[in-house]
């Protein structure tokens, strides 16, 4: 009772994050013709007639097809060490990222999108980002002979010149780059950053080279876009959207629509075709490569869109077979973005990449994923590896934002030793531990012991901006003692030292502006803190992304400042 089967294991796969199936050669062919095989983590086919099911071996979800019960033990007792390790384990994927309208409100995930892959391809490259990424894909296919064959091959002719050539051949690079883009999960990028990094600079190298200038109608069918994504869509005519991932399409219809012939709607996913318009002359922001024109013509008329493309949706129609989506490739919305993406590169090359790409997770309060994106780096870094104390310190910092106090202690303190271990008592990166336990000090209520090692900090004078954010925290514990003209002093020091910095470190110094401007709202001074809020304000509208705290800190204090005023229209804006 195939229906029966459905409700129980809908019940299980609530609780389970894993499940191994084995299921009769009849049953499967139904469940892999489902929704539901998306749920299921591996399916064992248990029957006598293995020629009959022998085409479904080719399956991803199928790890095997066993004809007796001693094959059958051999194989569980094989499969299930394995489903403790899953690439994609309980990760919904998304093909489309809705950015609404062109404001500046609604480019935000967009922003934080193509930062990220910008941060990527600064990432060095090397052997050890090569096998890391394998040895994560071969424990996904491992039971996938072709797809190891095909890893094995990667490993040993791929070069950064044949990018674009691996990705568009039918293989593990193509489905599992966009699946890792699909997830959302900026952790996974980075497993997969050798790639990407070479596919973006690749397709920017060659389609500055093909310098490509006409009018393309292009397609694109995709068999089971989830009816959600559709909704979106459709509440979206006239608003952009951007792929989740590279986006490959074609210069034929007939092409296109192959991907969804025979393909049925259900009741959560629907067949599409996208009709998508290019105007090559008049783009100058929207990266694609002719795929025949680089490698040949036996590459189905692709054409194949760079990470972050923007396209505005035009209309929706729902025909015989399938939904067509008709939608052109614009600028709107990525001119302000690569400005503004432009001077955050500038600062980080001068970092540690490592180390940025979690920081601005924190940046943009995605404490989960910077969590798992640390704890990664503890996995794949050597014991002896001299970022392992930073680490710690990012750690312990974004279990402060989420007011872990204890959990920000232990790691604080463990950056601590580890610190005086392999640093001289006279290196600048002790100044910032300092800091984070005054931080902890500070959020705990017990301001002298905070001030105590704010102090500390105090001693190391090499690192500029940290020194800096020292007398910013210290100036705070001055403020909430009504010590108004300490905390005043504090904060211009502040200001002074950071506007010297290079690159300008744009959020440190708006931090400073609200915070004089804090200083002045708790002295009933509203006029002049109105002025610090606005200039903070303004800043935080040109270098930061929407949700970033320091931005909301900016927008609320506004609003307190204009309902003490009594000025309602402005505080309601």
């Amino acid at each position: 009772n195939i229906e029966l089967f459905y409700g129980d294991i809908n019940k299980k796969l609530i609780f389970q994050s894993k499940t191994l199936l084995i299921v009769s050669g009849l049953f499967a062919e139904i469940i892999l013709k489902d929704d539901i095989r998306e749920k299921i983590s591996s399916i064992i086919i248990f029957c006598h007639h293995i020629d009959k099911y022998k085409k479904y071996s080719n399956s991803i979800k199928v790890i095997d097809i066993c004809t007796d019960y001693n094959l059958l033990k051999i194989s569980i007792e094989r499969v299930l060490p394995s489903l403790k390790f899953n690439l994609f384990e309980n990760r919904s994927l998304n093909t489309i990222c809705s950015l609404t309208t062109t404001s500046y409100n609604n480019t935000a995930t967009l922003f934080s999108y193509i930062l990220f892959v910008e941060i990527l391809k600064q990432v060095p490259q090397n052997d050890q980002a090569k096998d890391f990424m394998l040895n994560k894909i071969k424990d996904y296919y491992q039971h996938d002979k072709s797809e190891l064959k095909k890893i094995e091959l990667f490993r040993k002719e791929y070069s950064s010149s044949k990018a674009i050539e691996w990705y568009t051949k039918d293989s593990f690079v193509y489905r599992l780059i966009n699946k890792a883009f699909r997830t959302d999960d900026t952790s996974m990028w980075y497993i997969f950053r050798f790639f990407i990094s070479d596919l973006c600079k690749q397709i920017e190298q060659v389609h500055e080279e093909q310098n490509l200038k006409e009018f393309y109608t292009l397609y694109r069918g995709q068999s089971h876009l989830p009816k959600q994504e559709l909704d979106n869509i459709k509440a979206n005519i006239g608003g952009l959207i951007s792929s989740n991932g590279f986006f490959s399409t074609s210069k034929s219809f007939f092409t296109a629509s192959s991907f969804v012939q025979g393909v049925k709607d259900t009741e959560n996913s629907r067949a599409v075709i996208f009709q998508v318009t290019v105007d090559s002359v008049n783009l100058k922001n929207t990266i694609f490569v002719d795929v025949d024109q680089h490698l040949g013509p036996d590459y189905e008329h692709e054409i194949l869109f760079n990470i972050g493309t923007v396209f505005k949706i035009e209309s929706i129609e729902q025909e015989e077979d399938f939904w067509r989506i008709k939608m052109s490739a614009t600028d709107e919305g990525t001119t302000e973005i690569k400005q503004r993406i432009n001077l955050i590169k500038n600062k980080f090359q001068k970092m540690n990449i490592n180390l940025l790409f979690g920081k601005l997770l924190i940046d943009m309060h995605q404490y989960d994923k910077a969590e798992v994106y640390f704890n990664m780096m503890l996995q794949v870094l050597s014991e002896q590896h001299p970022d392992l104390p930073s680490i710690y310190d990012h750690i312990g910092n974004l279990k402060m934002h989420t007011n872990n106090y204890y959990g920000a202690f232990h790691n604080f303190n463990v950056s601590y030793r580890l610190k005086c271990k392999t640093l001289s008592s006279e290196h600048s990166d002790m100044s910032i531990t300092f800091n984070h336990l005054g931080n902890y000090y500070k959020a705990i209520g017990n301001m002298t012991k905070a001030h105590y090692y704010y102090k500390e900090a105090l001693k190391y004078k090499n690192n500029s901006i940290n020194f800096a954010i020292t007398k910013l925290n210290i100036a705070i514990i001055y403020m909430e003692k009504q010590h108004y003209y300490k905390a005043r002093n504090r904060c211009l020091d502040a200001r002074e030292i950071l506007q010297q910095v290079q690159p300008s470190p744009y959020g440190e110094i708006l931090v400073c502006q609200g915070l004089l401007g804090d200083i002045l709202f708790k002295q009933h001074k509203y006029n002049e803190a109105k002025d610090f809020y606005l200039t903070a304000f303004e800043m935080g509208k040109k270098y930061l992304s929407i949700g970033d705290p320091r931005l909301i800190h900016c927008i609320c204090a506004l609003a307190d400042l204009y309902e003490k005023k009594i000025d309602q229209t402005n505080a309601m804006y």
